[in-house]
């Protein structure tokens, strides 16, 4: 009799895994002039994947960021890269849920898309380190198409695991396997054993050292306004003149800080005066986050204040994803996954956890409004003092990609 019986279906348990942290000390180029910044030649079905997938992760932060508060951080790229394995599964109408979530026309350019993130991310700088691992853990005891894992072993370099289901140790060990490929920042992904028959697993790792590095000495004490209001203190770190890319739009402002070479960066965006944090952020698009779109851009020397941050967020996202564009995954009526198996399966879960840290070398990565107390960008003093609720982004800058973004509103 088939162990997993016993339960209502068979199902999917999937996790994601973002871990990004500090550089504060990596292998630069022998030569820093032969570290230049990659540029990912796209085809034009695959620019449209970027930008659907950036709309995505918008409307994802906006969902997610109206849940709590607090501060908070997703990963869009590692998002990604589960769903397409997913999707290579799918058929009928899931196909179709997936692919119109995704909003592509077919499955061979989603594939080739982070086909192309797999093998080419990695390679943008020297001076920083990007690790994307993909992983299968199927229950020995259960009958799975075997095309399924070749393709994913071909498209996303997924490992294979044959394992038993029924000991219940299974989540410890995948979340070693977790462990190893987050630098160990992400120890328990899965908090109580996993059911199978299948787990697909992401993990997205990325440690960058910033292009000009703050002077630990300048970080001081200083006021953050939290988003309820209140006044902490928090380390903010300091920056007389650091030269960056801006953009000055009506109702925010928004800097770019580089990495390395300049392939990656952290975006900051906060309101300006007289405007709430939560309607900027309801009214974000995909454009706000392109320098070109409206608003002045330019480049200038900054007096540039931001504070150390550090996020450790979790989330289990499945009910999100179902209503975002996914019920039928979820469902086990209705689900169909008949590319992974003939037996039925449906989407049960979706874990999700991120880490971010952010001090003077880089970044380590992992409700209520504004006031007028806050303090907003002032780009015509050359000024950006980050002391009040802000998002942050960090993109590969040739195509816009995001591999992590969220919000800091209090201390």
């Amino acid at each position: 009799m088939n162990a997993y019986r016993k339960f209502p279906a068979c199902f999917i348990i999937i996790m994601m895994a973002a871990a990004l942290w500090s550089c504060t000390s990596g292998d630069e180029p022998e030569n820093p002039s032969d570290n230049k910044p990659l540029r990912l030649s796209l085809s034009t079905e695959q620019k449209e994947i970027v930008a659907s997938s950036n709309q995505f992760a918008i409307e994802l932060l906006k969902t997610v960021s109206k849940t709590s508060g607090d501060n908070q951080a997703i990963s869009p790229i590692s998002m990604g890269y589960l769903l397409s394995m997913l999707a290579n599964g799918a058929s009928g109408n899931t196909l179709d849920e997936f692919l119109t979530l995704l909003d592509t026309r077919n499955i061979e350019d989603l594939n080739a898309l982070y086909s192309t993130y797999r093998k080419e991310l990695p390679k943008a700088d020297a001076l920083c380190n990007l690790q994307i691992a993909n992983s299968l853990w199927m229950s020995d005891s259960f009958r799975f198409n075997p095309e399924f894992a070749d393709n994913l072993s071909s498209l996303f370099g997924a490992e294979t695991v044959s394992c038993d289901f029924t000991n219940g140790n299974q989540h410890e060990i995948i979340n070693r396997w977790v462990a190893d490929h987050t630098d160990g920042m992400i120890e328990q992904l899965l908090k109580s054993p996993a059911f199978g028959p299948l787990v697909t697993v992401n993990t997205l790792c990325f440690k960058g050292e910033w292009q000009e590095k703050f002077d630990s000495s300048l970080t001081t004490s200083e006021d953050f306004h939290n988003i309820d209001g209140s006044i902490v203190k928090t380390e903010m770190m300091n920056a007389p003149s650091y030269a960056a890319v801006y953009k000055d739009a009506p109702d925010y402002g928004v800097i770019w800080l580089p990495y390395g070479n300049g392939s990656f960066s952290m975006l900051i965006m906060m309101p300006k005066k007289g405007h709430d944090f939560n309607d900027m952020v309801d009214s974000l698009t995909p454009a706000d986050l392109m320098s070109g779109a409206e608003g002045e851009y330019s480049v200038m020397d900054f007096k540039l204040a931001i504070p150390k941050f550090r996020i450790s967020d979790e989330k289990m996202l499945g009910g999100i994803l179902a209503g975002m564009g996914l019920p039928s995954a979820f469902n086990a009526e209705t689900a169909d996954f008949s590319r992974i198996s003939d037996s039925p399966l449906c989407m049960n879960e979706v874990y999700h956890s991120v880490v971010v840290d952010v001090d003077e070398n880089g970044t380590t990565a992992t409700a209520g409004s504004a006031t007028d107390m806050f303090t907003s960008p002032s780009f015509e003093k050359g000024e950006f003092i980050a002391d009040s609720p802000f998002l942050f982004f960090i993109q590969e800058n040739s195509t816009g990609a995001i591999l992590v973004c969220g919000k800091v509103t209090r201390f």
